[in-house]
């Protein structure tokens, strides 16, 4: 990978994030309430953290591919595969 590459990559992500700076505080914060001891805070907010952070790389390695041409996605088949893991969601419970 080219230092090109690798700084357009670095001003995609921070992009993403200056753009959404809210929202991320809130999925940074959620489940987070009030009477919950440090340790509980902590270890919720790290979590958080790792599924915030996850989200973003998938996030902007997919836009990347898509916006070079690499990666197209079939709309139909994603949302088959969303309605998919839905209702195998609704069966556990």
């Amino acid at each position: 990978m080219t230092q090109t590459t690798k700084r357009a990559i670095e001003i995609s992500v921070y992009d993403l994030v200056k753009r959404n700076q809210a929202v991320l505080t809130d999925k940074l914060l959620e489940g987070i309430t009030d009477d919950m001891p440090q340790a509980a805070v902590t270890a919720k907010m790290t979590l958080n953290c790792l599924s915030l952070s996850t989200s973003l790389a998938v996030q902007v390695v997919l836009n990347l591919l898509e916006s070079v041409g690499t990666l197209s996605f079939d709309d139909r088949e994603i949302e088959k595969l969303l309605l998919k893991h839905l209702s195998s969601e609704i069966k556990e419970k």
